[in-house]
């Protein structure tokens, strides 16, 4: 599992509640992803990113009681930084005790890969594991593990728990995975997974949706057509959201690459995928395609020459105004139904 490094002591800092973000010099693509907390030679839990925003050093300082980091840290680590990434913490899954760790000679951000099997079993009691609390990875490792134990268990090999306390458990495994939309492929779980997921699973109707009691009540009724008059016309959320700048607007031309200017805080890989792509993808020519060099903006504006191409706009959609309706009833495709059956197979 990949792997983030701080310097001690804040990981421990993290671990203990007193710092609730992290900064670093580069805004890494790594909001959202779960990784392994290291500091030192421990690992002390798992945590979750938000996506990185542009501080100044008066922000920086403004901001201490989140990240924990000295004026003379700071001095140390990033002498010529005028602006830094902070990243504050989404979510965090803390290991009942760190669990020492191997960490590459010479890290200082990223590690590739943080091995916590042979180490330890996260360091936890059965008792004391919260499903609702654990991280996706952590959470998809104890299905697993659940069924490993209880394989155990039923060939006599003794155990801390009993086969029922484990099943407790695994059942609210799997209601917190699926509550989060994981997908469970059957077909390729092992014959223990299986056993287990089909002792625990059961799958039901659809449940009904009814018609909400608990609202305010106003004295004027909102109905379809108040919506089709207010939304009817395109909304400019960003001006000059895509511009060019850099070499080609300064000089007209240039032989390297074509710097574009995103007017948003942060470039996130998963995020801005489509955007990225389809703004290469106009270009017939792939070499001129793979010459597009994509910049984060921070809502701040260009400061060299620029060219805006794009805004950032709301279209009212095609279907503006008609009602869509949805049923939990069965639909008369048997082409359809099959592939409803599919999906609900491996949920």
């Amino acid at each position: 599992m990949k792997g983030i490094y701080l310097v001690e002591p804040h990981g421990k800092l993290i671990a203990s509640g007193k710092k609730t973000a992290i900064v670093k010099s580069r805004g890494f693509l790594i909001a959202g992803q779960n990784l392994v907390l290291v500091s030192g030679k421990l690992a002390y839990g798992l945590i979750s990113l938000k996506k990185p925003k542009i501080i100044s050093l008066f922000e920086f300082r403004k901001r201490f009681e989140d990240h924990q980091i000295s004026h003379e840290d700071r001095k140390k680590w990033w002498p010529d930084k005028r602006r830094l990434y902070l990243f504050d913490i989404n979510k965090k899954f803390i290991f009942d005790k760190p669990i020492p760790v191997d960490v590459p000679r010479g890290i200082q951000t990223m590690i590739g890969d943080v091995d916590l099997e042979k180490k330890s079993d996260f360091g936890l009691d059965l008792k004391t594991l919260v499903p609702s609390k654990m991280a996706n990875d952590v959470l998809a490792d104890y299905f697993r593990k659940s069924a490993a134990w209880i394989s155990s268990i039923e060939a006599g090999k003794k155990f801390k728990y009993s086969k029922e306390e484990v099943l407790v458990l695994a059942k609210k495994i799997i209601a917190e995975m699926k509550k989060r939309g994981f997908k469970f492929h059957v077909e390729k779980m092992k014959p223990s997974t299986k056993k287990l997921f089909d002792t625990v699973n059961s799958f039901g109707a659809f449940a009904s949706i009814y018609r909400g009691t608990e609202s305010e009540r106003f004295d004027t009724d909102l109905s379809v057509e108040d919506f089709n008059d207010a939304w009817s016309k395109p909304m400019v959320l960003v001006k000059d959201y895509v511009s060019l700048v850099g070499s080609v607007v300064n000089w007209g031309k240039s032989n390297t690459d074509a710097d574009i200017l995103i007017k948003k805080n942060s470039i996130d890989a998963e995020e801005d995928m489509a955007l990225m792509f389809r703004l290469s993808r106009a270009f017939e020519n792939p070499d001129v395609r793979k010459r597009l060099h994509f910049l984060a903006d921070d809502f701040h504006g260009p400061f060299t020459s620029n060219i805006s191409f794009y805004d950032l706009v709301l279209m009212p959609s095609k279907e503006n105004g008609v009602i869509q309706e949805m049923s939990a009833s069965r639909i008369d495709s048997p082409k359809l139904n099959k592939r409803i059956d599919e999906i609900i197979s491996v949920i």
